[in-house]
């Protein structure tokens, strides 16, 4: 990956003025929100010198993240475990801890009705999405990466299960397989 400064030079020299990091893996992610909309705690955000970040939860450790019943729809505790840990590591910089997302900036995954569709949030997740879609009756018009490649098939289908367990209530499973063969 390269670094965040190289990131925001380029960002910088496209006309943004605010810069906000957003999900970890290998592609950074970059938004400008709006004035009315409240900035996402990120997992790196470029401050001023002599500046010091305020402590979030991204920066804490303290995600308030709850976890689904142990066992939720079939899928194991493990499944479920590993699943809150990447949704900690890489979704929750956009989706916030509580599946709330940030409103006109990144749609919510608490009660989403795009999560409940099986076809299209594997597609999003894994081969990312870009164009406008509405969630919750609000429209979102952003681009989600796809979940980068360092997270396996086994890794991806967790967090997948994760967070429909959690997020959607149970409406669906996966499996590695099913993940693979989705994977472009």
């Amino acid at each position: 990956m390269k670094s965040i400064s190289h990131y925001a030079l380029i960002a910088f020299a496209a006309g943004m003025t605010t810069i906000v990091a957003c999900g970890g893996g290998d592609e950074p992610k970059f938004h400008t929100p709006s004035p009315a909309t409240p900035s996402v705690p990120p997992s790196v955000t470029p401050t001023p010198s002599g500046t010091e970040a305020p402590a979030t939860a991204a920066t804490t450790g303290d995600s308030g993240a709850a976890k689904p019943a142990a066992g939720a729809a079939g899928v194991s505790d493990a499944v479920l475990a590993k699943g809150a840990e990447v949704y900690k590591e890489y979704c929750q910089t956009c989706h916030m801890a509580g599946g709330e997302g940030t409103p006109g900036v990144f749609p919510p995954l608490a009660g989403s009705d795009f999560l409940k569709d099986k076809t299209k949030s594997l597609d999003a997740i894994l081969n990312g999405l870009q164009g406008e879609i509405t969630v919750k009756g609000q429209k979102y018009n952003n681009v989600m990466v796809k979940l980068p490649p360092n997270y396996d098939n086994e890794a991806a289908s967790a967090v997948i299960n994760y967070a429909v367990q959690r997020f959607a209530a149970a409406a669906w499973t996966t499996t590695p397989d099913e993940v693979a063969k989705t994977r472009k």
